[in-house]
């Protein structure tokens, strides 16, 4: 679930959606890994007359490789997808199909500790190529033996 809230309590916008994949290739001591990726999300933005209903569906496929250091793993992946968006309104409805693309890179320390950095962008027709870039790090929990 996500929410906008440009203007305040009264101009906020929910968003619902998820998202499933499923590995076709790799494994535990494959380095490449290729899954299956699909999406869907609902939210009705706008107020009144100009009320619409918005559904997002991105269709891809993602192909991560794990590049093993003594210390350090290095992590690219690439996700190629088809966006679709269907927009629906009282004077009718919309749907656009356009390519995205996300990709990424990931360094994992053997401590848990880990960093990464990202990368998104559709490349829309009649309209500005929305894109984002993102950074975050993370710490992965391990159970000794598992």
């Amino acid at each position: 679930m996500s929410a906008d809230n440009p203007k305040g309590p009264a101009g906020s916008e929910a968003a619902v959606g998820g998202t499933l994949n499923y590995r076709l290739l790799g494994g535990p001591l494959v380095p490449l890994s290729v899954t299956l990726q699909a999406g869907a999300s609902y939210s009705k933005p706008g107020q009144g007359a100009l009320e619409q209903s918005l559904y997002h569906f991105p269709i891809g496929i993602g192909f991560a490789l794990v590049i093993p250091n003594p210390v350090l793993a290095i992590h690219p992946w690439l996700a190629p997808r088809l966006d679709i968006v269907r927009t629906s309104a009282t004077g009718g409805s919309n749907t656009d199909t356009n390519f995205g693309l996300s990709g990424g890179l990931e360094f994992n320390l053997l401590n848990g500790f880990g960093i990464q950095a990202a990368y998104d962008r559709v490349f829309a027709k009649d309209v500005a190529d929305p894109a984002t870039f993102g950074l975050g790090a993370h710490y992965t929990f391990r159970v000794p033996g598992l």
